[in-house]
Order: structure tokens, then sequence, then C-alpha cells
């Protein structure tokens, strides 16, 4: 099977993705490698990218067996597609020893249809325009060289990976190759290559074009900070946090009630408001919870009120979630799964 080598590389390049909070907040975004015509390394559910590494932080999967379940079927052939395609990939992990079994991500569906390299992520500069409800127009003026699909949101999992295969399949029709680079609403991006670097280069550029486009130097993202108040308390000290907050810009229940993207409900959803409390006088946010939840809170809500600023500042329309699709997050047991990790110490 894959080698350490293999292994390493792979860690490093979630490591490089996953160190950059304007890319992913907490357990957001996902990896994968394909390391030879059998096997899939792939980050597991709820772990950061960042943790990553030789020997955590991933799944080993069969992933020709899950290309054959999509390949081979249609989401109406289930009753529930969520929980065949769930199945599918459980019954494709590879077990290896001194290697934890972790939960594979919940998008590994969409991996496997996809190239050597994968990378997925909720980057804030991608989700201006696909939080937007401008988003098919902007990318037709932004991307218009480059080669993508564009999918309105779909529920993430099975249901979104047949989905991105059937739109695939089309696109193939139409242009004799897959598309590179997928936008999803609401959502994030994945791009894929067969080479490491192509990859990651792919990435970089999408979101640098998208900076220029919007006149935004990435290297200006704000840099998230906490302070320790008392054993499991931390306060606020992100001064582009506090500002928005202090000016009544952005409340708790805008934030609670109109998501952007499923990770604003798997984060936010019975901590803000409740052990993450805003001041609105003063704008800063009092966690009491662990280190690393309030870490993860305060980079979600910086994402969020960047997208929304520069979506209003842009002379855009904010295209929020809708009932049923935040119903579905709220009830899926996967997410349920990520919301548990992201609470542990």
């Amino acid at each position: 099977m894959q080698n350490k080598k293999e292994i390493k590389l792979f860690s490093e390049f979630s490591k490089k993705i996953g160190d950059r909070i304007d890319y992913v907040q907490g357990g957001g975004g996902n990896t994968s490698y394909k390391v030879d015509d059998q096997t899939m390394l792939i980050k597991a559910s709820g772990y950061y990218l960042n943790q990553v590494k030789e020997q955590d932080g991933y799944a080993v999967l069969n992933y020709p067996k899950i290309q054959k379940f999509f390949y081979n079927h249609n989401v109406d052939d289930f009753e529930d597609i969520e929980v065949a395609g769930s199945t599918a990939v459980k019954e494709a992990i590879i077990k290896v020893d001194n290697l934890p079994e972790l939960r594979p991500s919940v998008e590994s569906g969409f991996h496997s249809i996809l190239g050597s390299w994968v990378a997925h992520t909720h980057s804030v500069y991608t989700n201006i325009i696909l939080c937007s409800r401008s988003a098919e127009k902007l990318l037709k003026a932004i991307f218009s060289k480059f080669s993508y699909i564009y999918i309105p949101y779909v529920n993430p999992g099975s249901r979104l990976t047949a989905e991105i295969y059937n739109e695939m399949k089309k696109f193939e029709e139409n242009n004799g190759k897959i598309p590179d680079v997928i936008f999803l609403q609401n959502h994030g991006v994945i791009v894929h290559a067969e080479d490491m670097n192509a990859c990651y280069d792919l990435h970089e550029e999408v979101n640098q074009i998208i900076g220029e486009y919007f006149s935004i130097n990435l290297q200006d993202y704000p840099a998230v900070e906490i302070k320790k108040i008392d054993e499991n308390k931390y306060i606020s000290n992100t001064n582009y946090l506090i500002n928005s907050f202090k000016n009544n810009e952005y409340s708790q229940e805008l934030l609670l009630e109109r998501p952007l993207y499923p990770d604003q409900i798997v984060y936010l959803r019975d901590v803000l408001g409740e052990t993450a409390i805003i001041n609105q006088d003063t704008g800063k946010i009092t966690y009491e919870m662990p280190y690393k939840q309030a870490v993860l809170i305060e980079e979600a809500l910086t994402a969020i009120i960047f997208i929304m600023k520069n979506i209003e500042e842009k002379g855009l329309e904010v295209q929020y979630m809708h009932d049923s699709e935040q119903d579905f997050i709220k009830n899926w047991e996967s997410e349920k799964y990520r919301k548990e990790l992201a609470e542990q110490e």
C-alpha cells in the first residue's frame, strides 16, 4: 500500500492549505490523495487539515468501491441516498496497522471520482461569490478562461456527489474533458489535478484571481486572537470582529437564523448566545469553553463577517441558506458527529 513518503506528501499538502484560516476554519474542508489505482488517503471527518500527520488525522479507502457505487446508481434508487452512500464509504475503509480507524470525510464520495490530488476548501474569497445572489454571473465574468462547473446548492453528502458526477459527465460530453474546478453554492470550492503542486497552485490561482477582481489583498485577511481570562474562559481580541459587532452591524440572531453555509450551523448552533456571548456595547465575545473551540468560533465568526461585509461592500446581495437546507444540516448525524469533535479539547 502507501509508503511513508506518500503519506508525508499528503500531510504536508493538507497542512499547507489547513494553516490558512481564510481557506478553512476548524474541521472544514478536506483533502485527498490517490496513491495508486486502489488506495485513497482522505482527511478524517471533524479533524483539522493541519492535524493530518503520518499516523493520524486521515482514513484510507479503497476508492474504486466508492466509484462503483456512484457510477452504477442514481439518487432515486434508494429510499435514503445518504445512508446508502455512507454505507458504501464505510465498506471501502482499509484497516491499516498502527493507524487509528477514523471516520472518513463525509465528502469522500466526490473525492473518489476526481483526480489524484483533491483540495476542497471553504475559502472566504470564493464564498464572497458563492454566498451572493450573483454567483453564476460573477463566475462567468471572472473564470471565463477556466474549465469549471457551478453546482447550485445541494446538501453535503451522497446527493452532492451524485450531482457533481452528473454535471461532470455533461461537461465532459461538451468539452472532451472533465472540469478542473467545481464551485459549490453556499459551500466552497473544489480543485483537483494529477500532480500535488498543480493542485495546490490551481487553488491558489483561483483565490488570487478573485482577490484581484474584488481588489482584496489576500495578505490583509484579519489575524485571529483570543485572550485567556480564566480557566476555560476566553475573550475575543480580534479587532476586525470587535469593531464589526461594536457597530451593531451583525446580531447573534442574524448569525444563527440566516446562515451562509453548513459550517456556520455546525459551529454556532447551541453555542452562540449560550457559551459564546457577544457584548454589543464593547463588541467583544466571551467564550466559556476549551481554548481550541474558542479559537474555532473566533475563526468561524471572522470568516462569516468577512464574507458578508465584502458581499455588501461590492454592492451584491447575500444568498442565505433556505430553511429546508438548514433543517437537513441540523438533523444530519454526520454533522452532529463533527460538532461533537469540534467541542472536544
